[in-house]
């Protein structure tokens, strides 16, 4: 759902925001025991404190410093280093995409140790 924003959500017919639904979406996916989730940065930290340490929490649309935020409605100024603090288990779609994969993991990496360790 990191593609879509509130507007996109009510066109499809939902009554919630995408807060709201990402929030029951964790909720159920815990319940069901699923062992991981693909979401935006923004949403990590509560859907962490939510769900707990053991879930993988991946966002594979964080894009570093400067970088086109692509198809991502809920990129805003969360890069991996924010993402990694937030709780992150990982993510690479700006490392699969680019041209120079090598130079594009560098960067992030260079992003994520300059990050607050994880709680």
């Amino acid at each position: 759902m990191t593609s879509y924003d509130d507007a996109d959500l009510q066109e499809a017919g939902y009554a919630l925001g995408v807060t709201e639904l990402v929030t029951q979406r964790a909720v159920q996916a815990r319940s069901a025991g699923i062992d991981g989730l693909i979401l935006s940065p923004l949403e990590l930290v509560p859907i962490r404190a939510l769900v707990g340490p053991d879930m993988l929490l991946v966002t594979p649309g964080v894009r570093p410093a400067g970088a086109d935020a692509g198809d991502q409605k809920a990129h805003h100024d969360a890069g991996p280093g924010r993402a990694r603090g937030g709780g992150s288990s990982g993510g690479g779609r700006p490392i699969t995409r680019s041209p120079d994969p090598r130079s594009a993991a560098e960067r992030i990496v260079a992003e994520i140790a300059g990050a607050t360790p994880r709680p």
